[in-house]
């Protein structure tokens, strides 16, 4: 096998020699990573209790809650009319929406069935029984909340309603209407949340009021550019200095769907302006996140998700951004942030099933099958025809190699999706590898059916009728095939190998001459045309066909083995025994090169040779029932011999078995060849050693003189890597063959007839291909350019290290007597793991809970009237202490202060 130039896939075994010198040399802890300086302490209070205090336990369970029994009311929000007359509040008609829909959510618990953007697209609606019952009909919501505002005597007037929802009609629940200076208008806002929930009759927990009040910006200006950007977006506010004449809003979308640009550009605007007047306000920023991800520029959605990563930083319970951000980081393949993110998302949202899909999926991405399994699991328990679930499962258990439980969720998926084609495929292989041929063979009907241009479609039709030996049936499907594509040749040969498997080696011979048509498989076509006119009693013809393949395929053991066996009983000794030395090269071991020997020698008169040949080859393979016939014969002296077999065929396709047979094959291979370069590198390592190079070398050791070559102790270590990579490029010959064949099935759409995973192995074999060749280059460089400059420098030229490979006794030098302790390599010691200091937080003078952050990260909170230890690395940290709930973050003036974080460190908070 010739290297491949390419250094494309170093990466998928770069690591291997780094592994095989993390087991020579001593491995330092996994926390030994270094640690920055530390700067002077600065002088605190030590509380004495902290001394001896133990360290704080913190738990990292990853377990999800279970789905609650009850899911919540579902509620929605209509755009809010604007009657002031006054365009400069036309940010009420989706700003107050917006606010008033996210609080309710978070606060009580609801269930939200709006989108991203909450407030409904269009122009406002008024809010009557009729038009709240007709919108929230179709999004199944309980409740829905409209209003409008109003401007009299320079006064703010926000009148809101609560509506209830039920049997189809609308009632009102809940009103109330707020009147104030304009400046107030978050004042306003949280008065009517806190109305509207109590004649609700929802419960509140204690913080519950507050929460409501809390609103998303120091200064009302920066919110109000968030309500109109939001309100153009939706349609909801015109872009023009006026209406059209009919007085509506003109729709910001064009024909496709996707917003006008002159729209997009004056809503990005004004988002962006606000998030530049209040950076900390979430709802800014996640809605700049949802304009920037639908831009075609990559560059641009990349910058979208990480706005909701940044609003998660601010506000880590903020839902919307929580799910834009775990969205995007599954997209993105970032597959453990995704997994904690949908967890995260799943704990603020126990019901939500779409949430808890995203979180079983992202732990299947992340390799935790089993959690991927159980959250799947829950989600088609409580909605058994969610189809997403069901593909999911579907897949991971086609991954796992579970054919039954694949075949059921296929069923399920077929029954939710009767048009998705490929889904009933993969229920016809699964069906097909449970043994249920009759069932496998109506589904893929129906998809060939379906497809009628569709050769493979059809070719896999033909597969199962050829397996269940219907001869007639899976000629006739391969005929369709042939017909549906002239210039495949998957047909004509497996038309050939039918006939060939069913007895009828005539029509077999002239199928098979009807393959010569195609250039590509001319060796495999010879071969199949000998094995016919064998099989008829053609053996002079096989024999020059057999001539011929060997010619086109002479590293393939099946010609070498066919042609032996023509000469043989053609009396070509000769010809017949060369043939056999190759197959002994080519396949080491083939019980049938071992028969055939003894066959040439009962054709010879050498009885007892032909004995011993063929008792190696029932050693190497029990199952040669002519060899252990002929022994039996032989012990007795009799005549009733067997001489030449039956031939062996070697096509270019075959059905579903072959191509698995051509993978597990691959897959032995490629794992032969893994050992091989471990003890290649094994061996490398250790020469250099004795070299006094590689990684055990002393870098302050000074060089004096000429070094000698320690010729003995490294020409073991030489020879060994030596035949390690004379053995790998030796089974890469054999991947090489291994992978033509893959290859070859895979380019001609063979593929989509295996379970979900041997597709993923078979994907796995062109890039373990390519590795192969770049391994074989990388050995041959770290041997010849590595090694041999060191061997070169010290005189150790090739010839003179197998000679003391041969006979090390004659060899032996005063180099070899100065190696001492060959490759012992005695490590640094390692760098001692971060110091941690256990240090304390009175919050009992408090009635609210307080968060602990450090260095941006959530620490822990505090109860309230507790005092509590917690831990943190020593050294100088930012420090932020923040109220539970509180509008501030960290970050704003007086929230964070630089500490020296030791052991018993304390900190006394004061409240009113």
């Amino acid at each position: 096998m010739d290297p491949a130039p390419t250094t494309s896939n170093r990466a998928a075994r770069g690591t291997l020699l780094a592994g095989v010198l993390a087991l020579a040399l001593a491995v330092r802890p996994d926390g030994a990573a270094g640690q920055a300086d530390i700067d002077e302490p600065i002088a605190g209070p030590i509380d004495p209790g902290a001394q001896n205090a133990p360290p704080r336990e913190i738990s990292a369970s990853t377990a999800l809650p279970d789905i609650p029994v009850t899911i919540p009311d579902g509620i929605a929000v209509m755009a809010f009319e604007n009657n002031s007359g006054v365009r400069a509040l036309d940010w009420v008609q989706a700003g107050i929406p917006l606010i008033m829909g996210e609080r309710l959510e978070q606060v009580i618990g609801l269930r939200p069935t709006w989108g991203p953007l909450v407030v409904p697209e269009g122009p406002p609606v008024i809010g009557a029984e009729d038009s709240v019952a007709a919108f929230a009909g179709p999004r199944g919501a309980r409740w829905v909340v409209t209003g409008w505002v109003q401007r009299p005597g320079w006064q703010l007037r926000v009148k809101t309603t609560l509506w209830r929802v039920d049997g189809g009609k609308a009632v009102v629940a809940a009103e109330h209407d707020a009147i104030g200076p304009i400046g107030d208008g978050y004042r306003l806002i949280g008065e009517t949340l806190v109305e509207l929930v109590k004649q609700a009759g929802w419960p509140l927990a204690p913080d519950g009021e507050a929460r409501l009040r809390i609103m998303p910006s120091k200064d009302i200006y920066g919110f109000t550019l968030v309500g109109r950007g939001l309100g153009r977006w939706l349609g909801a506010v015109t872009t023009a200095p006026v209406a059209d004449p009919d007085g509506r809003v003109p729709s910001p979308r064009d024909a496709t769907g996707a917003l006008l640009p002159a729209v997009r550009d004056v809503v990005e605007r004004d988002l962006v302006r606000a998030a530049f007047i209040e950076p900390t306000m979430v709802e800014g920023q996640r809605l700049i996140g949802e304009l920037w991800s639908t831009d075609l520029d990559p560059k641009v959605a990349a910058r979208g998700a990480g706005k909701f990563s940044y609003a998660v930083d601010l506000r880590p319970d903020y839902v919307p951004a929580l799910g834009a951000a775990a969205e995007r980081a599954r997209a993105a393949g970032k597959r453990d942030i995704a997994l904690d993110l949908f967890s995260r998302l799943v704990r603020e949202r126990p019901w939500d099933l779409d949430a808890r899909i995203g979180a079983g999926d992202a732990a299947w991405q992340a390799g935790d099958a089993a959690q991927a399994l159980r959250e799947l699991g829950r989600v088609v328990e409580r909605r058994p025809d969610d189809l997403r679930a069901r593909r999911l499962l579907a897949l991971i258990h086609g991954a796992q190699g579970d054919v039954a439980a694949l075949a059921a969720e296929l069923e399920e998926v077929t029954r939710l999706a009767p048009e998705d084609m490929e889904a009933w495929v993969d229920l016809g292989a699964a069906w097909s590898e449970m043994g249920r041929l009759e069932d496998a063979t109506r589904v893929l009907e129906k998809v060939a059916v379906a497809r009628p241009g569709d050769a493979t479609a059809h070719k896999r039709v033909a597969d199962l009728w050829r397996r269940r030996g219907d001869v007639a049936k899976a000629v006739e499907w391969y005929g369709k095939t042939q017909v549906i594509a002239p210039d495949d040749p998957r047909p004509v040969f497996l038309t050939g190998a039918t006939y060939f498997d069913a007895g009828r080696f005539d029509e077999a011979h002239k199928t098979f001459l009807r393959a010569q048509r195609f250039p590509a498989w001319l060796g495999q076509t010879y071969l199949a045309i000998g094995a016919a006119a064998w099989r008829a009693g053609k053996a002079e013809e096989s024999l020059w066909y057999w001539r011929r393949a060997a010619q086109r395929r002479p590293r393939s053991a099946a010609a070498r083995y066919d042609l032996a066996m023509a000469a043989s009983a053609r009396g070509l000794t000769e010809l017949a025994l060369s043939q056999l030395a190759v197959l002994e090269t080519l396949s080491p071991g083939d019980g049938g090169a071992s028969y055939l020997r003894g066959v040439v020698a009962l054709r010879a008169g050498d009885r007892e040779t032909a004995r011993v040949a063929f008792a190696e080859a029932l050693g190497r393979d029990p199952d040669l029932a002519d060899a252990r016939w002929n022994l039996g014969v032989l012990g007795r002296g009799g005549d009733d011999l067997r001489y030449e077999g039956l031939p062996r065929l070697e096509l270019p396709f075959g059905d579903r078995d072959a191509f698995r047979a051509a993978i597990e094959s691959f897959s032995a291979i490629e794992g032969r060849m893994t050992g091989l370069r471990v003890q290649f590198a094994a061996h490398v390592l250790a020469a250099l050693t004795v070299l006094g190079e590689g990684p055990g070398k002393d870098p302050k050791a000074p060089r004096t003189g000429p070094r000698l070559c320690p010729l003995v102790t490294v020409a073991s270590r030489w020879e060994m890597a030596q035949k390690a990579l004379d053995g790998f490029v030796k089974a890469g010959l054999e991947l090489e063959e291994a992978h033509e064949v893959i290859a070859t099935y895979d380019d001609h759409g063979e593929t989509t007839s295996l379970g979900p995973a041997l597709r993923q192995r078979v994907a796995s074999v062109r890039t373990g291909y390519r590795a192969a060749r770049a391994d074989v280059r990388e050995m041959r460089s770290s041997l010849k350019t590595q090694l041999g400059r060191e061997l070169t420098r010290r005189g150790c030229r090739e010839d003179l290290l197998a000679a003391a490979a041969a006979q090390p006794s004659l060899y032996r030098t005063a180099a070899d007597d100065a190696v001492r302790t060959t490759g012992v390599f005695v490590p640094r010691p390692p760098v001692a793991p971060p110091a941690q200091a256990t240090f304390f937080i009175d919050n009992r003078a408090c009635a609210d809970p307080l968060a602990v952050i450090i260095d941006g990260t959530k620490l822990d909170e505090v109860p309230a009237g507790e005092r509590a230890a917690l831990q943190a690395r020593v050294g100088r940290r930012a420090l932020c202490l923040l109220p539970q709930p509180s509008g501030l973050s960290c970050g704003d003036r007086g929230t964070v202060r630089e500490v020296y974080m030791h052991d018993g460190w304390s900190a006394l908070m004061h409240c009113p």
